[in-house]
C-alpha cells in the first residue's frame, strides 16, 4: 500500500502542480523536494509576499509547496500544513483563493482517511466535540470535516462562475481539453468536490 505522505504528494500534483502532466506538457517549476525543510522555508516567505501583494495563485502555490514539503518530512508534519491553510483562510478575503484552500485541505484529509479508512470507522465516536488531533477522529468525524470543506470550496458560486479556470493554469494542470471540459473555476472545483466525495464515499 503507498505511505501516507506518498498518497497525498500523488493527490496533490495530479490535481494541481507537477513536473510534467499526462499530456508532456511542462508545468511550473517546482522546488526540489528532496529538501523539504528549505522548501518549507521558502513557501513560507513566498506565501507572506503574495498574501501581502493578494495574489491568489501565490498563495495557492505557495500553501501546495509547504504541503508537499511537510509531507515528505513525514506524516507527523502534516498538522502544520494544515494550520497554515486555516491561518491563510483568515488572512485572505478573496473568494476564489478561499475556495480553492478549502479544496487542498479537503483532498489532503480526503486521502489520510482513505488510507486508513477501516480504522478510521472503527471508532465509535459522538460527531462532537470534534479532536484537535485527526488522528483520533472518527471515519464519521473525517466525512463531516471533508464536507464541510467541500461545501466551502463550492459556496463563492458567482466568483468562481466568473473566474476562468486559465487565470490558474500555472498551479493547475490542464492540457488541450481543459477549457472544453472546465471553463470556470466552478467547473473545476465542481468536479473536484464531486470527485472526493464519490471516489472516497463522503456524504
Amino acid at each position: 500500500m503507498m505511505n501516507k505522505k506518498l498518497k497525498i504528494a500523488s493527490a496533490l500534483t495530479m490535481t494541481f502542480i507537477a513536473g510534467i502532466d499526462a499530456f508532456g506538457a511542462k508545468s511550473a517549476a517546482i522546488p526540489d523536494f528532496a529538501f523539504p525543510k528549505k522548501v518549507s522555508q521558502q513557501s513560507m516567505a513566498s506565501l507572506k509576499k503574495s498574501v501581502a501583494s493578494k495574489d491568489s495563485q501565490g498563495i495557492v502555490r505557495s500553501i501546495l509547496d509547504y504541503g508537499l514539503a511537510q509531507s515528505a518530512i513525514g506524516e507527523e508534519k502534516l498538522p502544520n500544513a494544515f494550520d497554515l491553510i486555516d491561518k491563510t483562510l483568515l488572512d485572505v478575503n478573496e473568494p476564489t483563493t478561499k475556495s480553492l484552500l478549502y479544496l487542498v485541505k479537503a483532498k489532503m484529509l480526503c486521502e489520510i482517511y482513505s488510507n486508513d479508512k477501516y480504522n478510521y470507522n472503527e471508532r465509535q465516536l459522538p460527531i462532537s466535540p470534534l479532536p484537535k488531533d485527526y488522528t483520533e477522529w472518527s471515519g464519521k468525524q473525517f466525512q463531516l470535516v471533508i464536507s464541510q470543506l467541500c461545501d466551502s470550496a463550492m459556496l463563492p458560486q458567482k466568483s468562481l462562475q466568473d473566474t476562468e479556470l486559465r487565470n490558474y493554469y500555472s498551479i493547475v494542470q490542464h492540457n488541450d481539453l481543459t477549457p472544453v471540459y472546465f471553463p470556470t473555476l466552478y467547473d473545476f472545483i465542481a468536479y473536484q468536490t464531486i470527485d472526493i466525495r464519490d471516489r472516497k464515499s463522503v456524504v
